[in-house]
């Protein structure tokens, strides 16, 4: 069994230190999980797949379909409005009641 990732070809003798390597990421991402604040850690999950897109077009010259912009554009356009509000929360904060 042959794996291409990036241009690369991954032979089958390599599988199991990606697995490691999946693993160790999947254990990194749930101790995140506890130690983060869930909005935050959430934030962060919508993050990862448009910079990956930035990447995979920027340095690898990767190039979006239609349907990877209609995948990707509406995450990143979500993530720009929760930056705006964010910004404009801390500028105008809101009085608590009473």
């Amino acid at each position: 069994m042959i794996m291409v990732v990036v241009g690369r070809v991954i032979h089958r003798e390599h599988f199991p230190r990606l697995r490691v390597a999946a693993v160790a990421a999947a254990a990194i991402g749930v101790r995140a999980s506890e130690l983060l604040p869930f909005g935050l850690f959430g934030l962060l999950t919508y993050v990862e797949p448009v910079l990956l897109a930035v990447v995979s077009i920027t340095i690898l010259g990767e190039s979006l379909t239609p349907v990877d912009l209609l995948t990707y554009g509406p995450i990143a356009v979500a993530l720009c409005l929760l930056g705006i509000e964010n910004a404009t929360a801390r500028r105008f904060p809101v009085a608590p009641p009473g």
